[in-house]
């Protein structure tokens, strides 16, 4: 019987600190659905992808949705 090899598996997470707030991905993924679900131009049970752009320099977090529906989120 061969030994089986253990994958190691790291977890982590990310929390962006500004303006007295502290984010996690899951903070900015419920917002970014939010802000989509109210929106004709994409449907949820759609949603494959987001990607975020934060600014603090415009107290904002920009995203991408499905690499073509643009969206912000205030900080």
């Amino acid at each position: 019987m061969a030994a089986s090899k253990k994958k190691d598996t790291i977890k982590s997470e990310f929390h962006f600190q500004t303006h007295g707030k502290d984010l996690t991905v899951e903070d900015l993924i419920k917002s970014a659905k939010e802000d989509l679900a109210g929106r004709d131009d994409i449907n949820l049970s759609e949603l494959k992808s987001l990607e975020f752009y934060i600014k603090p320099e415009d107290s904002k977090v920009y995203f991408v949705a499905n690499n073509d529906t643009l969206g912000s989120i205030d900080l």
